[in-house]
């Protein structure tokens, strides 16, 4: 997911079977003849991977889930590590800081703030758990 797709709708069996699902869906488009998808990937800018994977999943998803991102330790909050891996990750959609740069934190039970959430959406429940639980991994907060 997060690759925009263009449908070759020969004979209308494209079109026929796939409209319902993307007609509105901006990451794919439906042409008719080989020389319209030619057109099509000289002249179209499609939107970016993260816009496309955020719909793609809008479509196809069975689970959501949400982890908030815990505060591990005293400090000031100067940053997220590695939130381009964990991006990465098929079913993640979002990844939202919650506090400022700068904040300075208390680790719980001191707080009832959390440094931010990781949004994802998957296939399954399982997935989406998996999904989660490696960017609870890879996430790594800078806190001085």
């Amino acid at each position: 997911m997060g690759i925009p797709n263009i449908l070759i709708n020969l004979n209308n069996l494209s079109e026929g079977f796939f409209s319902e699902f993307f007609s509105s869906h901006a990451g794919v488009k439906f042409v008719n003849k080989v020389e319209g998808y030619v057109e099509t990937i000289k002249t179209w800018n499609p939107p970016d991977r993260v816009e496309i994977k955020k719909m793609s999943l809008d479509l196809a998803s069975n689970s959501s889930g949400v982890l908030m991102i815990p505060i591990p330790k005293e400090g000031i909050f100067k940053g997220l590590k590695n939130i381009d891996k964990a991006e990465a990750i098929e079913e993640i959609v979002n990844i939202e800081l919650s506090l400022p740069i700068g904040t300075y934190v208390k680790k719980p039970p001191f707080t009832e703030r959390y440094l931010g959430f990781v949004f994802a959406n998957g296939m399954t429940n399982s997935v989406t758990k998996e999904a989660l639980m490696q960017c609870d991994k890879i996430l790594d907060p800078i806190i001085e």
